[in-house]
C-alpha cells in the first residue's frame, strides 16, 4: 500500500514492463499501453478517490462490494491506505498479467483477490467465489460500453453477475459510452440514484441484478 504514489517512476515501470514482454503483449490494447503515461496513472487515481468518497455513504450501511475488473490497483490502495470499506476484488485471467507491475509498485497483492475467465463466455465464472455481495463495481468496465456490447450483450452479462451480488453499480461516463437504449434499460432496472461526480467519470447508477 502506498499514500504516495510516485507516478513518473510507476508509468516508467509499466513502460519497461511492456517493452519488454513482447509475448505477453503480443494482442496489445489501450486498456494496457494508457499506464505508460504519468498523466493518465494519475487521472485514474483521482477516479478512484471521487468513487471512493461517493460511495461512502453505502459502505458507511455495511454493505460488501465486489470490484469486478481490478486492473492497476489503485481503488484497492485507497482501501488499504484508509480503510472504510468490505470490499473484495476480482480481475480476469487474461488481463491481470498487464497491471503486474503497478500493482507490485503500489504493492498490492493479487494473492486473496478472486480470478475469474472472460465474462463473455458461456461457462463464465469467478474461481472460488462461493459468496454473494450487496454490490458488484463494475468501474469504467469496457465489456458494457457501446464499442463492445450492445443492449442484448449488455442483458445477457448482468444476468451472469446475479450469482454473486444483489446490485450492480456502473461507474462510468454514460452517455459518452452506452446507446440510448442501454442507457433507458438502465433505467428501467435503477433505483434511480444517480450522483455526478465530474466530466470524465461523469456518474453512477445503481441497478437491481
Amino acid at each position: 500500500m502506498r499514500k504516495n504514489l510516485n507516478l513518473d517512476e510507476m508509468a516508467f515501470k509499466h513502460t519497461n514492463y511492456v517493452l519488454s514482454n513482447e509475448n505477453l503483449f503480443k494482442n496489445i490494447h489501450y486498456s494496457t499501453v494508457q499506464y505508460c503515461n504519468r498523466d493518465l496513472c494519475k487521472r485514474h487515481n483521482d477516479m478512484s478517490k471521487q468513487v471512493y468518497a461517493a460511495l461512502r455513504p453505502i459502505a458507511k450501511r455495511n454493505k460488501t462490494f465486489l470490484n469486478f475488473g481490478m486492473g492497476p490497483g489503485f481503488f484497492e490502495n485507497l482501501i488499504e491506505a484508509y480503510g472504510g470499506y468490505n470490499l473484495e476484488s476480482v480481475e480476469w485471467d487474461e488481463q491481470e498479467p498487464n497491471f503486474r507491475i503497478i500493482r507490485e509498485h503500489l504493492d498490492i497483492s493479487i494473492n486473496g483477490k478472486y480470478i475469474c475467465n472472460d465474462i463473455n463466455l458461456d461457462n463464465f465464472n469467478i474461481l472460488n467465489c462461493n459468496k454473494r455481495y450487496d454490490y458488484v463495481l463494475l468501474i469504467r468496465f469496457f465489456p458494457l460500453n457501446v464499442k463492445h456490447a450492445d443492449l442484448n450483450k449488455v442483458k445477457n452479462i448482468l444476468n451472469k453477475l446475479k450469482k454473486y451480488a444483489d446490485k450492480a453499480i456502473i461507474l462510468d461516463n454514460l452517455e459518452g459510452n452506452y446507446n440510448k437504449d442501454v442507457i433507458d434499460y438502465f433505467n428501467s432496472i435503477s433505483d434511480k440514484d444517480y450522483i455526478k461526480l465530474d466530466s470524465r467519470l461523469t456518474e453512477y447508477c445503481i441497478l437491481n441484478l
